[in-house]
């Protein structure tokens, strides 16, 4: 998720430290040359957060129950964004009106995710501006680095070589080579999904799939939907519990499995109209296979589907989605399918399979049994994701605040109105940090403790990191023409 990775570029005004070194712009296929400047930016970055780290306190959000300072300059209410107002009645309320039903409880959360206080606004706009290739062609960047050409990262995806077992080839069922399943294998594949996969992303029922999983051992992998499902399971089971290796770009554990499975999905994709739900589990599933291999593109291209087949549901059965009374493994899948797509369409402009209209009138998935911690954390990442795209739609719909790339970026009306708008925003993210359940609330004033604490963690940071890098634009772009007038355009 490159949004989370955004904070890696959380920076500290280093731009300016020395000399500015102008250089020539370079064409797409340099790939190289690209990566040799980021990781000279990224050692960059590194050395001046390491500098100021000891002297920048930690910061913690507004706590809900406290109202603004008498003294703060940022009035609440309204903000404008291209002239649009946004006031409480828009769909933002104050964070402080957001009532939990108790401590510690999925409850609140719940109540305060379906409170409407992130606005409707489940899509991040086309022309949206905050994507890393955004960062690097705006106007600070491109003083200190050159010209970058647009969707880099797009291009340069696009000329990465794809092993033939990763491929998106349509081949006939007849033709697929299915493997033999040894449960002395397979089991502790599917352990390790269920320990390390279904924890962050809980879109099928345990004992469902252990059901499948049994009668598909027993009489063997088919050319069919559940034998897919289970040589899915069984691909990320062997991924997730594998470390990287950066150097191997036929890196791919669980591939013998996960060949067949997506060749299979292909063809039953390409005749399904609705139907059958192991269809969009099973290329959901597959799009997240593609993820942990970091092929952006390829998981794309399969979540795009997931998503069109799932729709048919709600054509179908939109009351019973609406509210809540359909099978909870669907109304998962419609959540997830739209947190992976956004997570790929923050950071490439690709096009938009449509599923957050439908998700923005769905209720969120709760679960059938005792409520477990991983549970939370989905329903907190879910929650994360309306407040992300919120984001997107007001500070990155079109041209990016404080970028210097056009005349409105300094205009007395955008500079007056980007600190209420980013201070509102910063409750809404205060708002969802404390309403979060106490046994997954992680301490933001120490490390985080283990993997799950970690996401949270990161959804938090890069979440302001994305609400306050207009200000980031507006300080480089004053200290240079500050630096202009002090030493003079030939210096």
């Amino acid at each position: 998720m490159k949004e989370m990775s955004q904070s890696e570029l959380h920076p500290h005004n280093p731009w300016y430290e020395t000399d500015t070194v102008r250089r020539i712009a370079i064409p797409v296929d340099r790939v190289d040359e690209i990566f040799d400047r980021l990781e000279s930016l990224e050692s960059t970055f590194q050395s001046a957060i390491a500098r100021q780290r000891d002297r920048s306190p930690i910061s913690t959000p507004f706590p809900v129950s406290t109202p603004y300072p008498v003294s703060t300059p940022y009035a609440p209410y309204p903000v404008t964004r291209h002239k649009e107002p946004i006031s409480p009645e828009d769909g933002i309320v104050p964070a402080s009106s957001v009532h939990s039903t108790g401590p510690g409880t999925q409850t609140s959360l719940s109540q305060f995710a379906n409170n409407n206080v992130f606005n409707t606004t489940m899509d991040i706009p086309l022309s949206h501006s905050s994507t890393t290739g955004n960062l690097l062609r705006s106007a600070p960047a491109k003083a200190l680095l050159g010209h970058y050409p647009s969707d880099l990262f797009l291009h340069i995806e696009l000329r990465r070589p794809v092993p033939e077992g990763l491929r998106l080839n349509a081949v006939p069922a007849s033709q697929i080579d299915l493997p033999t399943l040894s449960p002395t294998e397979t089991d502790h594949l599917v352990r390790n999904y269920f320990q390390l996969v279904h924890r962050f992303h809980p879109i099928l029922d345990q004992r469902s799939f252990y059901d499948l999983y049994d009668r598909t051992v027993d009489h063997g992998a088919r050319p069919d939907l559940p034998s897919s499902l289970v040589l899915v399971v069984l691909a990320l089971g062997s991924v997730a519990a594998e470390t990287p290796n950066r150097m191997d770009a036929n890196w791919s554990p669980g591939v013998k499995f996960f060949t067949p499975a997506v060749r299979l999905l292909l063809t039953e994709s390409l005749c399904s109209f609705g139907g059958d739900p192991l269809l969009p589990q099973a290329l959901y599933l597959a799009a997240l296979y593609y993820s942990y291999l970091s092929r952006p593109l390829l998981a794309w291209r399969l979540v795009h589907m997931a998503s069109t087949d799932v729709q048919h549901y709600w054509i179908r059965s939109e009351k019973l989605l609406r509210d809540g009374s359909q099978d909870q493994s669907i109304l998962r899948v419609f959540w997830a399918i739209l947190v992976l797509e956004c997570d790929i369409l923050a950071e490439h402009h690709l096009p938009r399979s449509g599923i957050e209209k439908i998700v923005d009138k769905l209720p969120y998935p709760w679960s059938d049994g005792p409520s477990e911690p991983y549970m939370h954390r989905w329903l907190a990442d879910l929650s994360s994701r309306r407040l992300l795209n919120r984001i997107h739609y007001v500070l990155y719909a079109e041209a990016e605040p404080g970028t210097g790339d056009n005349q409105a970026d300094n205009s007395e009306e955008t500079q007056s109105s980007l600190p209420n708008l980013a201070h509102e925003l910063n409750r809404q993210l205060g708002a969802w940090y404390h309403l979060l359940p106490h046994s997954i609330r992680p301490n933001l004033e120490i490390p985080p403790i283990g993997i799950d604490d970690t996401m949270v963690t990161i959804r938090y940071h890069t979440t302001g990191d994305i609400i306050y890098r207009p200000f980031l634009y507006q300080c480089t772009r004053r200290l240079r023409l500050w630096r202009i007038s002090y030493t003079g355009p030939w210096q």
